[in-house]
């Protein structure tokens, strides 16, 4: 029996886009900027497995 794949988090994504934006920020010296990019990239990158998920299940999700 195939097991239905679960929905997207939003909540890893941003917590994971956190992460990588503050990262990015110390590297390029833009602090300030880290948080902000690190939402923006989540809630893209969020949107994106969604879009997936729903072309996978052919549901509303």
């Amino acid at each position: 029996m195939e097991k239905e794949p679960r929905a997207p988090e939003l909540g890893s994504y941003i917590a994971m886009g956190l992460v990588i934006g503050m990262l990015l920020g110390v590297i390029f010296n833009k602090v300030q900027y880290g948080p902000a990019l690190g939402l923006l990239g989540g809630v893209i990158a969020h949107n994106i497995a969604m879009a997936n998920y729903r072309k996978k299940t052919g549901g509303m999700g």
